[in-house]
C-alpha cells in the first residue's frame, strides 16, 4: 500500500482515481509549502534564534521525503574530512527513539564508522556543544537542510535521480519538504543513483536544477554494493548473487531502489517485501517471513535494516538473512574536496 500511495504522489500512477486524489491534496500541500517557506523566511530576516556552532558545520540533507542515500553520503564526507586531516562528528535527530543514543540511526553510524563521533538527539545545538567537548573539530549535520536553528557553513542537498523533485508538489500532495525553488540556497547538489536512470534523463534533471540554481554546483554519484554478510556475520561473495533467487526485504524510503540494486548483482528478486520506512520490526514480524521464503530463496536486507533485525530474529535463523553493504561513489572527488576546503577555511570562529 505504502509502495501505491509513493507511486501516485510521484506522478508514477496515473488515471481518474490517482488524479482525484492529487487534486484533493493539492491544497494541503500548497499549504505546506507556503509554511515552509514562510519559516525559512523568518529565520533569515532573524526573527528566529539561529546558533553559531563554534565548530564548522557542514550539511547534508534533501528536499523530499524518503531515502536519497544520505547515510552512505554522510559517511563518504567524513571520510574525505579524515584524510583532510580533520576530526568529525556526525549529528542527527536519533528519529523514533526514546533514547536518541541508541536509535536506529545512532547505533548504525557507529557500526558503519566507528572511528567518527555520534551525537544523536533532537537539540542539534546541545549536540555540537557536546561534539566540541569530546574533542571533534567538524560537524557533519545528518538530514540538516530544514534544520535551520543551527547555523551552517555548507548545505550539500542530495536528490535522488529516480525521483528528484517528488512528483512536483509538497506533502501530502507530493513528496516535497518544500518547495523546489529553495534549492538556490543550497552551496551544493549532488545527484544520486544515477546509474539507474538514463543519460537523457541525467541531463534532463540537471537543466530543472540550472533553472532554479544557475551558478551552484552539480554533481553525481552511484551507490556501489561492497559487501555481502549474513547476519550472523559470514561474508558471502557478491557475485554469488548471479542467477540467485533472492526476496528483498527493506524498510527504507526507497525499496524499489533496493531491489535495482540486487538485480544489477545478477540477482533474480522473485519478491520485494516492502515495509515502512523506520519500520517497528518484530520478532514474529520477521521470523514468519524467514522461516515462509528461507528454503526457496535468499533473504537480502540493507545495512539500516541489519540494524534491528538483528535485534529480534533469532540466532538460528541468522544465517538465513545476509545484509548488502553499499558505498557512495562520487563523479568529481578532487572538486567535493576543493569546495570543503574552502568551506572549512572560511568558516568563522565563535
Amino acid at each position: 500500500m505504502q509502495a501505491r500511495i509513493r507511486e501516485v504522489l510521484e506522478r508514477r500512477r496515473n488515471g481518474w482515481l490517482p488524479g482525484l486524489l492529487r487534486a484533493a491534496l493539492y491544497p494541503f500541500g500548497l499549504t505546506y509549502g507556503i509554511i515552509g517557506k514562510i519559516r525559512r523566511r523568518l529565520y533569515s530576516y532573524n526573527w528566529f534564534l539561529r546558533h553559531r556552532s563554534p565548530l564548522p558545520v557542514i550539511s547534508i540533507g534533501n528536499i523530499t521525503a524518503g531515502g536519497t542515500g544520505k547515510t552512505p553520503f554522510v559517511i563518504m564526507i567524513c571520510r574525505l574530512l579524515k584524510i583532510m586531516g580533520r576530526k568529525p562528528a556526525i549529528l542527527l535527530r536519533g528519529y523514533k527513539s526514546s533514547n536518541p543514543d541508541d536509535s536506529d540511526e545512532a547505533r548504525l553510524y557507529k557500526k558503519l564508522c566507528p572511528e567518527f563521533g555520534v551525537f544523536a538527539g533532537a537539540d542539534r545545538v546541545r549536540s555540537c556543544l557536546r561534539a566540541q567537548e569530546a574533542g571533534y573539530d567538524v560537524l557533519v549535520l545528518d538530514d540538516g537542510f530544514q534544520h535551520l536553528k543551527l547555523m551552517r557553513d555548507m548545505d550539500i542537498v542530495l536528490l535522488d535521480s529516480t525521483c528528484p523533485f517528488g512528483g512536483g508538489m509538497p506533502l501530502p500532495a507530493g513528496l516535497l519538504r518544500e518547495f523546489r525553488a529553495v534549492l538556490s540556497v543550497a552551496d551544493l547538489i549532488c545527484l544520486t543513483r544515477t546509474d539507474q536512470v538514463s543519460a537523457g534523463t541525467i541531463e534532463l534533471i540537471s537543466e530543472r536544477v540550472h533553472d532554479i540554481c544557475p551558478n551552484t554546483t552539480v554533481l553525481s554519484a552511484v551507490h556501489r554494493p561492497v559487501r555481502l554478510t549474513t547476519l550472523a556475520g559470514h561474508n558471502v561473495r557478491l557475485d554469488s548473487l548471479v542467477g540467485q533467487k533472492v526476496i528483498a526485504l527493506s524498510g527504507i524510503g526507497r525499496p524499489d531502489s533496493f531491489a535495482a540494486t540486487l538485480r544489477d548483482l545478477g540477482a533474480e528478486v522473485i519478491h520485494c517485501l516492502d515495509f515502512a520506512d523506520h519500520a517497528d520490526y518484530t520478532k514474529e514480524m520477521i521470523e514468519r517471513e524467514v522461516v515462509r521464503y528461507a528454503a526457496s530463496a535468499l533473504i537480502v536486507i540493507t545495512e539500516k535494516d541489519a540494524v534491528k533485525i538483528s535485534k529480534v530474529l533469532p540466532p538460528e535463523l541468522q544465517d538465513c538473512v545476509c545484509s548488502l553493504a553499499v558505498e557512495m561513489r562520487i563523479s568529481n572527488m578532487p572538486l567535493l574536496r576543493e569546495r570543503l576546503f574552502k568551506a572549512l577555511a572560511d568558516s568563522p570562529r565563535v
